[in-house]
Order: C-alpha cells, then sequence, then structure tokens
C-alpha cells in the first residue's frame, strides 16, 4: 500500500512465491496484501499485513541470563542428588 493508501503491485512478485532479500528500517509499516487469481480471473485477497522492523540491539543478556540459570540449576541438582547419596 502507498502512502496516500492506494494498492500498488510489486514488480517481479508474480511467482508462487515472493520474498524481501533484505529488509530496510524505511520499509517498517509496509502494509501488503496477496492476490492470487486463478486462469478463468477469479481472485481471492489475503487480509494485509504490516512489515514491522525490530532493529537488533546486539544485546546478548538474555541468553547470557538463561545459561546462567541452567548452570545454577544443574549445581543445585548435583548439590542435592550428593546428599541423598544418589
Amino acid at each position: 500500500m502507498t502512502a496516500s493508501g492506494q494498492w500498488k503491485n510489486i514488480a517481479g512478485a508474480n511467482r508462487d512465491t515472493y520474498s524481501i532479500a533484505s529488509v530496510r528500517s524505511d520499509q517498517s509499516g509496509l502494509t501488503v496484501r496477496c492476490v492470487v487469481t486463478d486462469q478463468n480471473g477469479d481472485s481471492v485477497t489475503s487480509d494485509p499485513a504490516m512489515l514491522i522492523f525490530l532493529p537488533q540491539t546486539g544485546d546478548s543478556s538474555q541468553l547470557t541470563l538463561w545459561l546462567l540459570l541452567a548452570l545454577a540449576s544443574i549445581v543445585a541438582l548435583a548439590v542435592y542428588c550428593r546428599k541423598r547419596g544418589r
């Protein structure tokens, strides 16, 4: 959909599949839909979908947190099993 609210065909998007090779931040908010037309001219149109661009922050703190929790759980289990004589 263009900024003026008009639907516009995407050049080259006339095959079984379509993908965007590289998403740019200026494409965030882009609204797209799919129109499939058969040989008789009958068509069906999908619901519109909006592309949302979420930049990567490079923050791996969530992964680090999960790894620390997993390590702490293993240590706690080892201590528990040692106390129980297993």
